[in-house]
């Protein structure tokens, strides 16, 4: 296009020369100079047309430069944006990513800690179960203590009936019975003594069978207890890992989601470098391209100036 340029240029100055020439043999060959004028004059006038339209090609070639330029600055700014956005959203993820992994160390601890309690209450529940046995065999025992207190009962009926007997034996022997008397009066007052002892033995083995029977009954409860202690703690740890996974998958999609928005923030940082390149070339085009208008506006003028003068030598 510039050649072109030059090449008109050139042949402005051929035209110049020609006039030059045509002026020293104008009293020679009138006729013929005034014929290669009209030719001339129109050539002149055909030059500043094609001329024109290529000024006009150059504006409009111009205005589509500028055009695309404004439309390549706009999706560079919308990139821009999506790339702000992109960094946005990437330290957003990476919080998120931390958050579940706090999340995570909590559910870990809170899992560890509902097996430990999950290991005190079954060691609870062994616990009760041992004194469960234990409470069987001290009721056992009671009631062993309350067959033997029976037994020494019926003895010391018997033993107090045996003394009352020899007390009657020795009243009817007399004088000679006396000493015996004496020894069944004790053994009487033992056998009675015997007897309330029991009858006390009997009532506390009584009362520490209904202790032992409601210690029992209240174990059985504390056992149950543990039970339902022991399945919520093992519906509680299987909640914990449901969440555990949650949180895994959770991280593992944030992850991909977060290696997206890297490679999509690397793609458009590439996108805006393009874009600035591009931008910057076709600044220099439309550079290059306002000057060639403005140089080619100067070359009208002359064109112009030079086909004044041949109308000023047609006219002679």
């Amino acid at each position: 296009m510039l050649t072109a340029f030059k090449s008109k240029k050139e042949d402005i100055e051929q035209f110049k020369q020609k006039i030059d020439d045509l002026n020293s043999k104008l009293d020679k060959k009138d006729n013929e100079f005034q014929i290669f004028l009209n030719d001339l004059h129109k050539e002149l006038v055909s030059t500043i047309g094609q001329h024109d339209i290529v000024n006009n090609q150059h504006a409009i070639l111009g205005k589509m430069v500028g055009e695309i330029l404004k439309e390549f600055k706009r999706v560079e700014e919308s990139t821009i944006n999506s790339n702000e956005i992109s960094e946005e959203a990437l330290v957003k993820g990476e919080s998120l990513i931390a958050s579940s992994d706090e999340m995570v160390t909590l559910s870990v601890d809170s899992r560890e800690a509902v097996h430990a309690v999950e290991s005190l209450i079954d060691t609870l529940g062994d616990q009760s179960r041992k004194t469960s046995a234990s409470m069987n065999q001290l009721s056992e025992r009671s009631k062993q203590i309350e067959e033997i207190v029976k037994v020494i009962s019926d003895i010391s009926s018997q033993t107090n009936l045996l003394a009352l007997n020899a007390s009657i034996e020795a009243a009817r022997a007399g004088e000679h019975g006396k000493g015996f008397s004496v020894v069944a009066d004790e053994v009487r007052k033992l056998a009675e003594s015997t007897k309330e002892s029991t009858a006390d033995i009997a009532d506390l083995t009584q009362k520490i069978q209904e202790q032992i029977s409601k210690a029992y009954e209240d174990n059985i409860n504390n056992m149950n207890l543990v039970s339902e202690g022991i399945k919520t703690s093992s519906q509680t740890s299987e909640q914990i890992n449901s969440l555990l996974n949650i949180i895994t998958n959770v991280q593992g999609e944030v992850n991909e989601l977060l290696n997206f928005i890297k490679h999509q923030k690397v793609s458009n940082e590439d996108v805006i470098h393009k874009f600035q390149k591009t931008t910057a070339l076709f600044d220099e085009t439309n550079d290059v391209l306002m000057n060639h208008i403005d140089e080619s506006e100067v070359v009208t003028e002359k064109l112009l100036e030079a086909v004044d003068k041949v109308k000023g030598f047609q006219s002679k």
